[in-house]
């Protein structure tokens, strides 16, 4: 049996996105394709455009046959953590075969190739990364200098976002040594970055630029990039769609200054540093976006801040991601949503010993905690912003469809 997994976002599930999963079930030979998606906040420090049930069902409409969820101090980390987060979950399952994702480049071997040279850091490497550091580079545009410098043949595949996090998953395959078979699709229409939305596939960062404005043009452009099924979706979400890191501005602001300023640290992504940062513009602090911009420096990106900043209102320490990292599997599995006819999938990897398989939130986990915190974060705000009500975690049930 083929059983495929693709780490998403589905950030919109768009066209391109419906291309992927297609191609990846019909050259892996997959029997069954599992999304492992994040939930109500995504890797950019925010909060995803639809939340994560809608997008679980958008998902499970377009050919994904089991959606689990991404947990979110993994969801909401660097490409780093996000993939091995990703990767493990996967990994656990003990049932998957192939892992597919989408990337600029198209070889697999390549990435392996490149994903080895990262975990290793051989010394031809350090040299010119001890020099871009030093320069004041982040690390992950140091590290690209460094693959540049010393193996100029592999430089390219470090230069595009997708690329990067294929290298990510691959690595992480890697370190768990995991018989998973990485599989990349190359990608098709824009950018990642790309804000177009009027040719080929467009990037889910051009489409989320269209949500929260209503007007006949949009809902056209909507209609022809994102997969049929989210789109269908999409309209009963428009109206109260998207969230923004912003709307979480006057929560964050609270958690800052009730915060004591010698633990700020033990949030995942704050280092000295940035908490100095945050302390000393705190008086300054107007948004989430603007502080945000307020605090990047060179060597701190804005996504970077993000983050932090995210982890710091989420609850997320530094020390639980570590920790799980280490034992390099996740402690629980949550099921978001699944096809009838793959209900058998479930049964494969129900016993797997002392990881739990939530389907049902009453009987989760304390491990569950911290997801169940932000999702009640994502639905206050959703629902004080736009009137709806709110919607209890507890009472949400798994998709079937």
């Amino acid at each position: 049996m083929n059983v495929t997994a693709i780490i998403s976002e589905y950030n919109p599930l768009h066209k391109g996105h419906l291309y992927h999963i297609k191609t990846a079930r019909k050259e892996t030979n997959a029997d069954y394709i599992i999304a492992i998606m994040s939930g109500n906040f995504v890797q950019r420090g925010t909060p995803a455009i639809m939340d994560k049930y809608a997008r679980a069902e958008a998902a499970l409409r377009s050919g994904v046959d089991l959606v689990l969820e991404l947990p979110v101090m993994y969801a909401t980390a660097s490409a780093e953590y996000f993939a091995l987060g990703g990767v493990a979950l996967a990994n656990t399952l003990g049932i998957v075969t192939h892992l597919s994702f989408g990337s600029e480049y198209g070889q697999a071997d390549k990435f392996m190739e490149a994903a080895n040279l990262l975990l290793h850091e051989p010394e031809e490497m350090k040299a010119p990364l001890k020099e871009a550091l030093k320069e004041g580079l982040s690390y992950p545009a140091a590290r690209a200098y460094a693959v540049k410098v010393s193996h100029p043949e592999l430089a390219d595949i470090l230069e595009e976002p997708n690329n990067i996090l294929g290298v990510e998953y691959c690595k992480a395959l890697l370190k768990l040594k995991s018989n998973i078979i990485p599989h990349t699709i190359k990608r098709q229409g824009q950018d990642y970055h790309s804000e177009t939305t009027d040719a080929g596939f467009a990037s889910a960062t051009g489409i989320r630029k269209l949500f929260g404005v209503e007007s006949e043009e949009n809902k056209r452009i909507l209609e022809s990039q994102l997969a049929p099924a989210a789109y269908e979706l999409l309209n009963d979400h428009f109206e109260h769609a998207p969230l923004t890191e912003d709307d979480l501005s006057m929560l964050l602001r609270y958690k800052l200054i009730t915060e004591n300023r010698a633990h700020l640290t033990e949030y995942f992504g704050v280092n000295k540093e940035l908490s100095n940062r945050i302390y000393k513009h705190l008086n300054d602090y107007e948004s989430f976006s603007s502080f945000a911009e307020l605090l990047k420096t060179k060597n701190i990106t804005r996504t970077a801040i993000n983050r932090a900043l995210l982890h710091i209102l989420l609850d997320v320490k530094a020390a639980d991601v570590q920790a799980v990292t280490k034992r390099g599997c996740v402690d629980y599995i949550r099921v978001l949503g699944f096809r009838k006819e793959a209900a058998g999938l479930l049964k494969e990897f129900s016993d797997i010993p002392e990881i739990p398989l939530i389907t049902n939130l009453s009987a989760a986990p304390v491990l569950c905690e911290t997801d169940i915190r932000a999702d009640q974060i994502y639905q206050m705000c959703a629902s004080q912003k736009y009137g709806i009500p709110y919607q209890n975690e507890y009472q949400r049930k798994m998709l079937v469809v």
